[in-house]
C-alpha cells in the first residue's frame, strides 16, 4: 500500500485520523468519494482495466470502480516532462503502455541517507522500470509504503517499506530528531493485494 492523493486542511494532525478533502478524483468500490477536477487519476474500471486518465468534475464515472489522484503528470507516452529542481520525498505512480503493468514508487527524503528526488527524476525512475505514463503523487511527510507480512509475530503485521518523516520536518531544522521515522495519517492510499486461486 502506499499514499495517494493530497488533501486539506493544511497542516493537519499528523497522527490523527480526521475527515479531509482530496484534491482530486477518489473512488473506492465503485462510490464516488471526492469529484474530479482535471488533476491526473490511476482509474481501475469495473472489469479490471487499468488506464492513468485526467477528468473534468462532470465526466462519467459509471464504468470506474476505483480511482486515486495525483498532482500532475511526470511521465507521458514515455516522455519524461521537466520540472523544478526542488528535492522531496515522493512517491510516483507509472503504467506500462499496453496498461499491463502497475509501478508504485515511494523516494525517501529529507533525511541524511535520501536528500529526496524532483518530479523530473520520479518520471525518470517510472521510465526506467517500465512505466509509459506517470503521476507525481502527494509526497513530502505523506510519502509512505507499507505491505502486509504474514510472517511477522503479533496481529499487526503491516510493516513500513520505507522511512517516512511524517511530521513534516524539513532537512536544516534544529531539532535532533529531525530524520526520525514519523507516521502521518494521509488522506487516502492505495492498496494492492492479489487472493490465490485453487
Amino acid at each position: 500500500a502506499v499514499n495517494a492523493d493530497a488533501f486539506a486542511p493544511w497542516p493537519a494532525p499528523y497522527d490523527q485520523e480526521e475527515p479531509t478533502d482530496l484534491n482530486g478524483l477518489a473512488v473506492s468500490e465503485g462510490v464516488l468519494v471526492s469529484h474530479a477536477n482535471g488533476t491526473p487519476s490511476l482509474i481501475v474500471t469495473k472489469s479490471g482495466g487499468l488506464r492513468i486518465d485526467s477528468l473534468p468534475a462532470d465526466a462519467s464515472l459509471a464504468d470506474v470502480q476505483l480511482a486515486v489522484s495525483g498532482f500532475a503528470l511526470c511521465l507521458k507516452e514515455g516522455q519524461v516532462l521537466a520540472s523544478d529542481d526542488v528535492l522531496h520525498p515522493r512517491t510516483g505512480f507509472g503504467l506500462s503502455a499496453d496498461h499491463r503493468y502497475l509501478y508504485l514508487l515511494t523516494i525517501d527524503g529529507r533525511q541524511p541517507a535520501s536528500a529526496g528526488a524532483t518530479v523530473k527524476e520520479v518520471g525518470q525512475l517510472l521510465k526506467d522500470y517500465g512505466a509509459d505514463t506517470g503521476i507525481n503523487m502527494d509526497g513530502g511527510g505523506s510519502t509512505t509504503m507499507a505491505w502486509w507480512n504474514p510472517q511477522a509475530s503479533g496481529g499487526d503485521k503491516c510493516e513500513l517499506l520505507n522511512v517516512p518523516v511524517g511530521r513534516g520536518q524539513k532537512k536544516g531544522e534544529p531539532e535532533p530528531v529531525e530524520f526520525s521515522l514519523s507516521e502521518r495519517a494521509n488522506g487516502n492510499n492505495l492498496g494492492v493485494y492479489f487472493t490465490k486461486t485453487a
